[in-house]
């Protein structure tokens, strides 16, 4: 994983939130808020998109309203073997005047899946949280191509990997509730879901809402009534998918985005207009499964995090009839 070292941060007020984006300042993604002044040192990790970037945003937000923007060059150093067979990477620290950011590397086990034609070999994914998880206060929108070979590729993927009652929404529908979070977690961990893969091109950690921390109603960057604790409007265009084939798309929310409880959330899904309801209008998405902990972590497409999933059956095999010709839009719109 890849970790960025704040040394120390002049002329902001604490608290500061700390966000990670690509170096033009866009496809931001909430890291952590830091309660106290700058120095200490603070370790943050960032996210899996950005692991080996040649170089990263970093934006701080303070309480006032106050924003600092700095891109940071990551230095890459390969670890050398010793005659002891240790691991002694080394990194050359960068300083700016007003923000000293040390981008460093640890080398960690990374979840490779063993593909084998029997099933003797089944690794399992361990959950083994770090407590407590970084605040993310954005849902993510997991799109799973329904073609053969993406559905054949991820059942060998799961059924290798350990899974045990569910392969992917396109070989079996939802998922029981035996061995879900297991399951789930090794489904999200599949590499195709970071993009690049035939039909899976999109890396879904972009493909997010802010989720509404303050009380009341208001509006999101869409104009569409937004409540708290539920999330704004993620917009997917054409190009993140293949527009010629149908995906099952699930909602993955973080659990202490909402407050820390959840009984379950609706959804509202429109076609090409911002805020239209055609496809599901306060669709309520699978009662049981939206109560039960999905625990994720550390390698997947996604955060690790405690996560509630939505599933929306089969509303959310869009589009009905192929191709796609304009974009989907998925909402949050009440909480319980």
């Amino acid at each position: 994983m890849t970790s960025i070292t704040l040394n120390s941060i002049i002329g902001l007020t604490y608290p500061y939130d700390i966000y990670v984006c690509d170096v033009y300042g866009n496809n931001c993604g909430y890291i952590v808020q830091i309660n106290t002044p700058v120095p200490s040192s603070v370790e943050v990790v960032l996210p899996p998109p950005f692991d080996m970037s040649p170089a990263v945003g970093i934006k701080i937000i303070t309480s006032d309203g106050c924003e600092r923007f700095r891109v940071i060059d990551c230095i890459y150093i390969t670890p050398t073997l010793t005659p002891t067979q240790t691991i002694t990477p080394t990194i050359t620290p960068s300083i700016t005047p007003t923000i000293s950011l040390t981008p460093s590397n640890t080398v960690t086990p990374s979840i490779t899946p063993t593909f084998t034609p029997t099933p003797s070999i089944t690794p399992t994914h361990t959950p083994t949280p770090t407590y407590p998880y970084i605040f993310d206060p954005y849902v993510y929108l997991v799109p799973e191509p329904q073609d053969t070979t993406s559905l054949t590729n991820l059942g060998t993927y799961m059924y290798n990997s350990g899974a045990t009652n569910f392969l992917g929404w396109g070989n079996g529908g939802v998922p029981s509730t035996s061995n879900y979070s297991n399951d789930l977690n090794i489904y999200i961990h599949y590499s195709g879901f970071a993009g690049g893969s035939g039909n899976f091109i999109s890396d879904v950690v972009f493909l997010n809402g802010y989720i509404k921390q303050t009380e009341g109603t208001g509006t999101d960057s869409y104009g569409c009534i937004q409540n708290q604790y539920s999330f704004n409007t993620i917009e997917l265009v054409v190009e993140q998918i293949n527009p010629n084939i149908q995906y099952f798309y699930t909602l993955w929310v973080p659990l202490n985005s909402v407050g820390g409880s959840m009984t379950n959330m609706t959804v509202d899904i429109g076609l090409n207009t911002p805020c239209s309801t055609d496809i599901a209008s306060n669709v309520i998405p699978d009662a049981v499964l939206a109560a039960a902990n999905v625990v994720v972590t550390s390698g997947a497409a996604i955060p690790s995090n405690i996560y509630r999933v939505l599933w929306i059956d089969p509303t959310c095999l869009i589009p009905s009839t192929v191709p796609l010709s304009s974009s989907l839009f998925f909402k949050g719109n009440t909480k319980t």
